[in-house]
């Protein structure tokens, strides 16, 4: 049972490393991270093709010699020169112009090259010569060896240590999102900065005020760095993102970043609270509008969304404050982190448009479950309308997947569909209950 398991994460491994070698952007990285191993695999891979070049092109010209002497490349072109002349004649062209002359050459050569192909490949078997393979999947196949895989994996652990979350799709995209949000972070401080420093206003003015002198305004601008060159500043930008230091706040002196991960515990709960409120009343809506359909209801539940996703969340906010604060005293107007009723508008007002994006979502994606055999299926077995949506929709939402091996049903030729009620039924049905 060992064995089989490392048989199978082997094969999944080298998988994932020729499937994610076939993209230039993981083939850089690959060949960073395991350069040892690519460079011996380079090696041995030249030699390899250099021998198996010799006899392959030996095998080409045996082949090309005996397809001459049979007749058969004159053959080719005959049929193709036939073929074509049929082709000009039909659509009323000239059969001596260089036109058909240049096209005949081409159609000519490639029929020459299929045959000789084929003739080659049929005659390499028979030499017991293999044919000519890429480069990772030579490498693969010669990582198969364990003594070798050992050795490749202590000399290019990074390599395999990326091989394996690519292995698992949701580890890849996790990898892929956070390999994207380094390059989004860093392209943004090198837009925003840019932006800043070419602009035509004073930061120590706009700091200091126009008051200050120019004594106090040089004070300022080499206290911060801001009297260095573009290029300077740019790079000690780019070291703070890497350090996250974000340096000290003009108001108060305060460390940026203790300031944040002050914060930060009350923003996740917040965000917590917003997603757990939009997620209980979105679906729940979804639902119910995905069952009944082009009813009151539904529109009433899209046009909810509608506004919620048309509604500014600043503006939103006030409104919740004017509303139920200022004029019914229902809820406080501040927030504390010790008052849990304080958690309640920003939660609302957080989650509102995740609210309406979920519920169309929901709707969209339950309609299309229904529009799929699973809820023929089910309604033909007579199961009720809570049950087909708790059984199959919701199955068919998450994973479409799920149900593939319910596909020979369809071809049973013991199923038959009436199609005035779309209902699938069974002979002797009872004997599936």
């Amino acid at each position: 049972m060992t064995e089989k398991k490392e048989n199978l994460l082997k094969k999944k491994l080298f998988e994932a490393m020729e499937l994610q070698f076939r993209k230039p952007g993981y083939r850089f990285f690959m060949f960073i991270l395991g350069l040892p191993t690519f460079l011996v695999g380079l090696v041995s891979y030249g030699i390899s093709r250099s021998q198996e070049t010799d006899g392959s092109r030996k095998c080409r010209e045996a082949a090309e010699e005996r397809l001459r002497s049979e007749g058969e490349l004159e053959r080719v072109r005959q049929e193709v020169r036939e073929h074509l002349e049929n082709k000009y004649r039909f659509f009323q062209k000239d059969c001596h112009g260089t036109a058909f002359e240049r096209e005949l050459a081409s159609l000519t050569k490639k029929a020459e090259q299929e045959m000789i192909d084929l003739r080659t490949k049929a005659m390499m078997e028979e030499a017991g010569i293999s044919a000519r393979t890429g480069f990772i999947r030579y490498l693969t196949k010669r990582l198969d060896n364990n003594g070798v895989l050992v050795l490749s994996v202590i000399s290019s652990l990074p390599l395999y240590l990326l091989m394996l979350l690519c292995v698992n799709p949701f580890s890849r995209y996790a990898l892929e999102r956070a390999a994207m949000m380094i390059f989004v972070i860093f392209g943004v401080v090198f837009v925003v900065f840019t932006i800043l420093h070419f602009s035509s206003s004073d930061p120590a003015t706009n700091v200091l005020g126009e008051t200050a002198t120019i004594e106090q305004k040089a004070e300022f601008n080499r206290a911060y760095g801001l009297d260095q060159p573009y290029v300077v500043q740019l790079f000690n930008q780019f070291k703070k993102v890497v350090t996250f230091d974000m340096g000290k706040s003009y108001s108060g002196n305060e460390d940026v970043l203790d300031a944040l991960m002050r914060k930060f515990p009350t923003t996740l709960v917040l965000s917590v609270c917003a997603i757990i409120f939009g997620l209980v009343v979105s679906l729940p809506l979804g639902i119910i509008a995905a069952i009944r359909p082009n009813t009151a209801w539904d529109y009433i539940t899209m046009f909810i969304a509608m506004m919620l996703l048309s509604l500014p969340q600043f503006w939103f906010g006030m409104i919740m404050i004017l509303s139920f604060s200022i004029k019914t005293k229902i809820l406080p107007a501040t927030f504390s982190a010790d008052n849990p009723w304080t958690y309640i508008m920003p939660s609302i007002v957080m989650g509102s448009q995740f609210l309406a994006s979920v519920t169309r979502m929901t709707r969209s994606s339950m309609l299309e479950g229904k529009k799929s055999g699973l809820h023929y299926y089910s309604q033909g077995k007579g199961a009720e309308q809570l049950e087909r949506c708790s059984s199959t929709y919701a199955r068919e939402c998450s994973d479409s997947d799920y149900y593939r091996g319910w596909s020979p049903v369809w071809a049973d030729s013991r199923w038959f569909g009436c199609a005035g009620k779309g209902i699938f039924c069974k002979r002797n049905r009872e004997s599936y209950h």
